[in-house]
C-alpha cells in the first residue's frame, strides 16, 4: 500500500499512480489485494474510492483475521504474475523457491514512480496475452481450485472415474499389442514379463525425458515454474496408475498361464483396484504448495516406492491364492478377495495421506 507522504495514511490516488505506471509498460491488468483493516485506516473520500474499486474489481480484500500476503503468494505463483510490493516475504520464502525473482520494488517522489528493473523481468507480450478474469481471482480469493488438473486430483468421483478410464484404455492397448505376439506362439509367461516391463520402463523414460527437459527450461519469467511443476505432477498421477495396473496385470497373465481363467468379477476387480491409486496425487499436489521443488521431487519419489510396493505385494497375494483357491467351475473365490483386500489398502492409504494433508494445510 503507497503512504502519502504529507499525511502519513494509505493513500488511493498513489494507488491509482502506481496502477497508471505499471500499465505504462505494458501490463494489462492490475490487482490489488487489501487487508480488511485498510478501510479504516482512510479517509472519507478515500473510503468511496475503495469502495468503488472493490465494486469494480479492480481490488480485493482478505477475509478479515487473514494476512494478505497469503492470498497475493498464491494468486502471483498461479497465474505466472509479478508482485508489487517492498515487503520481501522472508517467511514464505520456503514455500515457493522464485518468490524473490517476483517481486518488483517501488518508489513514488512527488507523484513519479519509479519501478526496479521492471523492463527486463517484465514479458509485455505474454502478460498481456494471459489477462487474469474476474472468476480466476474469484476463485483464488475463495480458496478454489481452478484448473482442470486441479479437479482432476481433488474431486474423488472424477479422480475414480478417470483413474478406471486410464488404467482400461492401457490395458485394451497392451491387449492390442499382445494378441499378434501370441499368436505367433509366445508364451503367456513372456508376454506378462514383457507387459510388465513395458508398463514399468515406458512410464519410467518419459517422465526422465519431460523432467530433464523441464529441469532445463529454466524460464524464471512467466511460464516456468509453474508449467514444470504442473506438467510433471500431471504426468506423475499417469506412471503411478499405470505402474499399479501393469503389476497387478502381471500376477493376472501368470494365474493365467498356472491356473484356471479368473472370472469376471476377478477381471473387474482388476480393473477398479487401479482406479484408487490416482488420487494419491491430491497429496502430492498439496504438499508442493508448503516445500520447495526439490522437497515435492522427493515426496513423489517416495509416495511412488510406497505404491509400487503396495502392488507388489497385494498383486503377489492374488497370484498365490489364485493357485491355491482355484474352484472347479472357476469363479476363484480367493483370488477375487484379495482384489477386495487391494482395494482396502488403496483407500487406506488414499484416507492417511487425506489426514497428512489436511495437518499439513493446518500447520501452515
Amino acid at each position: 500500500m503507497a503512504f502519502d507522504d504529507a499525511t502519513g495514511q494509505a493513500s488511493i490516488r498513489r494507488l491509482k499512480l502506481l496502477e497508471a505506471a505499471l500499465n505504462a509498460t505494458g501490463c494489462s491488468q492490475v490487482i490489488f489485494i487489501a487487508d480488511a483493516s485498510l478501510r479504516h485506516r482512510l479517509g472519507p473520500a478515500d473510503r468511496k474510492q475503495l469502495q468503488s474499486m472493490i465494486e469494480s474489481r479492480e481490488l480485493y480484500q482478505a477475509p478479515a483475521g487473514t494476512s494478505a500476503d497469503e492470498f497475493v503468494i498464491d494468486l502471483a505463483r498461479r497465474k505466472d504474475g509479478f508482485m508489487v510490493s517492498n515487503d520481501r516475504y522472508r517467511e514464505h520464502t520456503g514455500r515457493w523457491r522464485e518468490l524473490q525473482h517476483r517481486l518488483i520494488k517501488f518508489l513514488i517522489i512527488e507523484d513519479e514512480v519509479f519501478l526496479s528493473g521492471i523492463e527486463a523481468e517484465f514479458d509485455k507480450q505474454k502478460t498481456s496475452e494471459r489477462e487474469l478474469s474476474d472468476d480466476s481471482i474469484a476463485s483464488v480469493i475463495q480458496g478454489r481450485t481452478s484448473s482442470w488438473f486441479d479437479v482432476f486430483v481433488t474431486v474423488p468421483i472424477i479422480s475414480l472415474c478417470g483413474g478406471l478410464v486410464i488404467a482400461l484404455v492401457w490395458r485394451l492397448s497392451l491387449a492390442g499389442i499382445f494378441a499378434p505376439l501370441y499368436a505367433f506362439g509366445i508364451s503367456v509367461l513372456g508376454l506378462s514379463l514383457f507387459g510388465a516391463a513395458l508398463s514399468v520402463l515406458v512410464p519410467v523414460a518419459l517422465f526422465v525425458t519431460l523432467f530433464i527437459y523441464h529441469w532445463f527450461m529454466r524460464d524464471d519469467s512467466v511460464s516456468g515454474t509453474n508449467a514444470r511443476e504442473t506438467h510433471l505432477r500431471a504426468y506423475a498421477a499417469v506412471a503411478l496408475l499405470i505402474w499399479t495396473s501393469a503389476l497387478t496385470m502381471l500376477f493376472l497373465y501368470l494365474a493365467l498361464a498356472t491356473a484356471s481363467a479368473p472370472s469376471w468379477p476377478v477381471t473387474l476387480g482388476l480393473i477398479l483396484g487401479t482406479g484408487p491409486a490416482l488420487p494419491l496425487i491430491g497429496f502430492i499436489r498439496t504438499a508442493a504448495r508448503f516445500r520447495d521443488f526439490t522437497s515435492w521431487l522427493d515426496t513423489t519419489l517416495v509416495v511412488a516406492v510406497c505404491v509400487v510396493a503396495v502392488g507388489w505385494l497385494a498383486a503377489g497375494s492374488a497370484y498365490l491364492y489364485a493357485l491355491a483357491w482355484s474352484d472347479a467351475d472357476g469363479t476363484d473365490r480367493g483370488f477375487l478377495a484379495t482384489i477386495i483386500a487391494l482395494l482396502v489398502i488403496q483407500a487406506t492409504v488414499v484416507l492417511t495421506l487425506w489426514v497428512i494433508t489436511n495437518l499439513n494445510r493446518a500447520r501452515a
